[in-house]
Order: C-alpha cells, then sequence, then structure tokens
C-alpha cells in the first residue's frame, strides 16, 4: 500500500495500524458482535459464531435443522 499511493493514498500505518482503525469501525457501526469467540443469533434463529475478529460468522444453528 506505501508503494502506491495513489491507490491507497497516504497509508503508512501498517497492518497493525490497519486493524486497530478497522476494529475501531467495528465499535463505531455498532458490531461488536463480530469479535472472536461471540455468538449472536439472528432474527430467522440463525446462531452465529465468529472465529475472527471481523470476519462473517459460521451459522451453528439452522432453523431448518
Amino acid at each position: 500500500m506505501n508503494r502506491h499511493p495513489t491507490l491507497f493514498g497516504a497509508y503508512g500505518e501498517g497492518f497493525r495500524g490497519l486493524y486497530k482503525r478497522f476494529m475501531e469501525n467495528l465499535e463505531r457501526l455498532n458490531l461488536h458482535i463480530w469479535r472472536r469467540g461471540n455468538t449472536h443469533a439472528d432474527e430467522w434463529g440463525c446462531v452465529w459464531y465468529y472465529a475472527e475478529d471481523g470476519l462473517e460468522g459460521q451459522d451453528k444453528v439452522s432453523p431448518l435443522e
């Protein structure tokens, strides 16, 4: 990203800075459920498990079972 400022802007933070900013945005958008180890039940009765921070969860309980 540092080698291509036209595409990415003045970056310079490195991965840790990008990760920190990403996690702050998750909190700001009230997406704290996307944190490692959390589970979340949606309006259809699916229970989602989040194995890694910020990644989409895995459906562990499905209403079709």
